[in-house]
Parts: structure tokens; sequence; C-alpha cells
């Protein structure tokens, strides 16, 4: 092999770390967040849940978009350790590889947690820029009369 084909590997295999690390660069300002909810909220089930994001693209596993991701609500579990983690599958992390923006869920009454984070194609998440805060909802059970008119 000659010196030049030498120098030309090490220059192509150095670099793979350093794209491998720009794949997860989201822009500082890039967020994700609960559109419609806020910490506190008292809602009835099911709940409706709106996913914003910004400065980032959400697009569906599969589709090659640059800087792009697909979003996963946390229900019910503590706030993440760390980034270097793959999201589970499981009832608590809930999944949304078609680039879902919204999501209606079934909660039984009582307090719940949410958070939104973005992961890549693999379920890696972002960074912590791209997790949501963790917010606090009480579902109550519906009332009869809210939905049942009666006549009098």
């Amino acid at each position: 092999m000659s010196r030049l084909s030498l120098i030309l590997v090490f220059v192509v295999v150095s670099a793979l770390p350093i794209q491998v690390a720009m794949a997860h660069k989201a822009k500082k300002n890039a967020e994700v967040f609960i559109e419609n909810l806020e910490d506190g909220a008292v809602v009835q089930g099911p709940v409706h849940v709106r996913f914003g994001a910004r400065y980032i693209e959400i697009a569906p596993i599969g589709v090659n978009v640059h800087r792009s991701g697909h979003h996963h609500l946390l229900v019910n579990v503590p706030e993440p350790k760390s980034m270097d983690d793959l999201i589970p599958f499981d009832d608590n992390h809930l999944h949304y590889m078609n680039g879902e923006k919204e999501a209606v869920i079934d909660l039984p009454p009582g307090e719940h947690t949410l958070q939104l984070i973005l992961g890549d194609e693999e379920h890696q998440p972002w960074g912590e820029n791209l997790v949501s805060k963790r917010i606090t909802i009480r579902v109550e059970e519906e009332a009869w009369g809210s939905r049942h008119q009666t006549r009098d």
C-alpha cells in the first residue's frame, strides 16, 4: 500500500468518530415540549397530548432527514438519568415512530407524569436539550352528567 493510501485511510478512519458525534448534535436552542398541557393540569380521559418541537425535524423512522428524530412519551417514569441508554419498549415508554405530533392515551384516574424525549431511528436519545420538562397531570373520572344530557 502506498504512503498516500495509508494517509487517506488514516484520515477517513479518524473522521468517523467526529461524524458519529455530529450526527446527534442539534442546535443549542432546539427543544421538545408538551404543547397543550401544563404542569398541574386537571383533565378527563382519554388524554390528548400534542408534541411540540423547535429547531429540530420530526420524521418517521426510515425517512432520511438530516438531524431528525421521533417523539417518545414517557408516562410515570423517573427523569432519564443518562442519554447513553436506549429508550425502552414498554407500557411507560410510548414510541411514535411514524413522526406523530400528537396522541390520545388512556390513563386511569389519578396523578400521572408525562415527559417527551426525542430519539433517533435506533431509539437513542438526542441529548439533554431534547428532553421536555416533566409535568404532572391529574386525570379525573368523568362525571356522568358531563356527557349525558338529562331532560327535566
